[in-house]
């Protein structure tokens, strides 16, 4: 059974294509505290060796909802369980 969503905006990822977000989700990203997340490196000072290394936790926050979101549907749909 699959559910369909309104979908607000989609973010194009590098690695997973587009990311399609949610009416209530997108309200989360736009909160003060999930944009100070574009500030925050995951690296640490590894971007000042490599200066093209730019992950910052904003990207890494989105794909974790998107990888969330994805792995609660499989559960849902196979039977296992989900949110």
């Amino acid at each position: 059974m699959q559910v369909r969503r309104e979908y607000e905006k989609r973010i194009r990822g590098l690695i997973r294509g587009y990311i399609h977000i949610t009416k209530e989700r997108l309200h989360a990203i736009h909160l003060h505290v999930f944009q100070r997340l574009r500030r925050v490196s995951q690296l640490s000072f590894a971007d000042i060796a490599y200066p093209n290394a730019t992950h910052l936790g904003f990207g890494h926050s989105v794909g974790a909802l998107h990888l969330g979101r994805t792995a609660n549907c499989y559960l849902t749909e196979s039977g296992e369980g989900g949110i």
